[in-house]
């Protein structure tokens, strides 16, 4: 079921979620039955304000009750993954246009390290991986520390390249120059950074 915060998201009505939170804190935490919280309905909608509004809400309260296992709390919380097994970040990274929720999901996981960027989703694909799917540069930036690509990554995505290559055998051309688009720019910038 929905909760009246879910509805209110839904609806983009940011006052209306502020007052619900106010009054019931712990809706923050509620998923629906297809286990969607607000963070994966904001990110849906592609509602930043209310991204920014949850996940401040989300940090203030662990912040105030102090000691680590809030921050455990806010970690889970923050983590929830979907009935299909997506975070809000995946939902925002696989949503398109929505670069101002993953800068903000990024700078939150990296910030207090909650390993939200490295959760493995649907298709066994984590957020980083979605956006070179997408080839989606300016989000893959986000989405590391430092704007460089991991190098084993790279490594994963050439070692798919080689082994779903053409029926000729030599891993190159035919239908899969996905790989090919993908590896090419992270072998690139891997290498010019040496």
């Amino acid at each position: 079921r929905n909760s009246a915060l879910c509805i209110a998201t839904k609806c983009d009505q940011l006052e209306c979620c502020k007052e619900i939170i106010k009054r019931c804190p712990a809706l923050l935490y509620h998923q629906d039955n297809f286990r969607w919280s607000v963070l994966h309905q904001a990110a849906y909608k592609k509602n930043y304000r209310l991204i920014d509004f949850f996940v401040s809400a989300g940090l203030e309260a662990a912040k105030s009750e102090g000691g680590t296992e809030s921050m455990i709390c806010f970690k889970k919380w923050i983590n929830l993954q979907n009935e299909s097994g997506d975070t809000a970040l995946v939902v925002a990274v696989m949503g398109r246009g929505c670069h101002d929720i993953v800068k903000r999901f990024a700078e939150v996981d990296h910030h207090y390290k909650l390993g939200l960027c490295e959760i493995v989703c649907s298709n066994n694909k984590t957020a980083l991986q979605w956006a070179m799917h997408y080839q989606y540069n300016e989000v893959i930036k986000m989405l590391t520390d430092d704007g460089n690509f991991p190098i084993s990554i790279a490594i994963e995505e050439a070692q798919g390249f080689l082994q779903t290559g053409n029926s000729s055998g030599n891993g190159t051309g035919g239908n899969n120059t996905y790989y090919c688009d993908i590896c090419f720019p992270l072998h690139y910038h891997a290498s010019t950074n040496l």
